[in-house]
């Protein structure tokens, strides 16, 4: 698909609206964001169809062979009993009603996009569109523009259904993850859990029963984020951190059919409407020309990245997975991948040859100086985000103020309670600097937030050894971020095995 070339900007050096602010201390890494433009949506399109200029007849015959084994797996009425017993056991929705209640009841709920959908609700309302099903007629595929892509890798379509579409069901599926995290899916020779949110307890509890699970294989998981553990028969440990591969596009219409056979009858209705979002026109626009617009009708439905499903569909395909492993008594990293294949998911594996190599929502476990086991945030995560934004930042007059109150509520809000030296020596440098609330709702777009009400120290050592750094490494890190203020840019080899463990980025040289 190629949209005609348009005229050339006229001003060419003006802000396409994905542009990144540097003001320090920040890290210089490879990182691409993506601009909005149809070269970019052409290869965006190629990677999100899963296509090739000449797809072969492998990859034809691979497409079959998936779609047969999900549909095989999944209509297995021992494991849809499985996995709905699971869900039964936690799930309360005494409160329910249905989806109009329930989003005219929590539209107000505390929310990132809180105001947003309190004005879609408004406007549903107003118009009567509220009375209808869907709530959206086509699905707009656009650009994931913000995001720090790794150098060479395809730029990201994402589906926007829409925030009244977000309002339909998100009730429902926020009671069958709450009901999929209240306790472990336990069956002859794995246990399952789901942890959904990066909560501290709930994260060191996975992290200990990985490095020592009490079952033959323990597994924790949040969507496509996985890791898994297998104890042999000699008493040892193997640990893997586990990824889908192209998850979202790995679905078919069997995996959907599973979640609507696991939902208990009362919310059938609702999951079977956010399954027909899902089988929406998709919309691509002309970045030069909106009144150019190609529409792609799928043969089935398909996981559209803004859908409310995405968490609760991606979950099932992990348990189909996990399952799958515990059945074929699956030991090795062939075998493991094997498993998953059965199920028409390939997975990827990294090994983990210590505790410390264990990732699952870009958290580690690491023992602080108490002896107390943590899940951690990787430093990674705070090397892309600090001394740079999307943007501009907010506000009028000097830079450096502004900049010195993004860079403090940034480090806040990544750690808020953990202390080690790079860190406290960045935030001592911006102890001072005030937020205001316009502030504080920009940091909130470009920062996570840990989990968790203790403050606790990891020693350096004990933080960085996940990334073999040498203590010539750690000195050099520490001693530089004492004078890491406005318009720094800090570079070393210890950032660069963090950059390129966590996120695969390396410092950049130009």
């Amino acid at each position: 698909m190629c949209f005609p070339k348009g005229p050339p900007p006229a001003v060419p050096e003006s802000p396409d609206g994905v542009y990144r602010t540097v003001f320090g201390p920040s890290v210089p890494h490879n990182g691409i964001t993506y601009c909005k433009c149809n070269d970019c949506v052409k290869i965006a399109m190629r990677r999100m169809t899963n296509c090739t200029d000449a797809k072969s007849d492998t990859a034809l015959a691979d497409d079959a062979v998936r779609a047969a084994s999900q549909a095989h797996f999944t209509t297995d009425p021992a494991l849809i009993e499985i996995i709905r017993e699971h869900v039964r056991q936690g799930l309360d929705y005494r409160d329910y009603e249905s989806a109009t209640q329930s989003a005219i009841d929590h539209a107000g709920d505390v929310h990132p996009k809180r105001s947003v959908r309190l004005q879609a609700l408004a406007e549903l309302l107003t118009s009567g569109d509220i009375g209808d099903e869907l709530w959206l007629k086509s699905v707009w595929y656009k650009l994931k523009t913000t995001e720090i892509a790794k150098f060479g890798k395809y730029p990201r379509m994402i589906g926007d259904l829409g925030v009244a579409a977000s309002l339909q069901g998100f009730f429902v599926t926020a009671l069958l993850k709450h009901a999929q995290a209240q306790s472990s899916l336990q069956h002859p020779g794995i246990t399952i859990q789901f942890v959904k949110s990066p909560e501290q307890s709930a994260m060191s509890a996975a992290f200990a029963e990985l490095m020592d699970p009490s079952t033959p294989r323990f597994m924790v998981l949040f969507s496509d984020d996985s890791s898994i553990s297998i104890r042999h028969a000699d008493g040892s440990v193997t640990m893997y951190n586990m990824d889908i591969k192209s998850c979202d596009a790995s679905h078919t219409p069997a995996i959907f059919q599973l979640l609507l056979d696991i939902t208990p009858d009362d919310m059938k209705d609702e999951i079977r409407i956010l399954i027909e979002q899902c089988k929406l026109p998709i919309r691509v626009i002309d970045v030069n020309d909106k009144s150019n617009v190609v529409l792609l009708s799928p043969s089935g439905p398909r996981l559209y990245s803004g859908s409310t499903l995405t968490t609760i569909l991606n979950n099932l395909a992990n348990f189909c997975i996990g399952l799958a492993i515990a059945k074929s008594g699956a030991q090795t990293e062939d075998e493991i991948k094997q498993a998953a294949l059965s199920v028409g998911y390939g997975v990827s594996l990294e090994l983990c040859e210590t505790y410390h190599n264990l990732q699952f929502l870009k958290h580690s476990p690491c023992y602080d100086t108490a002896g107390q086991l943590r899940a951690v945030l990787n430093p990674g995560v705070m090397l892309r985000c600090i001394g740079s934004c999307h943007g501009d930042l907010p506000g009028r007059g000097a830079v450096r103020p502004r900049a010195e109150a993004f860079q403090r509520g940034v480090l806040n809000g990544l750690y808020p309670r953990t202390h080690f030296t790079f860190c406290e020596n960045l935030k001592a440098a911006v102890q001072n600097a005030t937020i205001d609330e316009k502030m504080q709702l920009f940091v909130d777009k470009h920062a996570c937030h840990s989990g968790g009400d203790e403050s606790y120290t990891i020693a350096d050592e004990e933080l960085y050894r996940r990334y073999d750094l040498t203590p010539l490494e750690i000195a050099e890190l520490n001693a530089m971020s004492v004078d890491a203020g406005f318009e720094v840019s800090l570079s070393s080899s210890g950032l660069d095995k963090i950059l390129q463990a966590d996120y695969g980025l390396n410092i950049s040289t130009y």
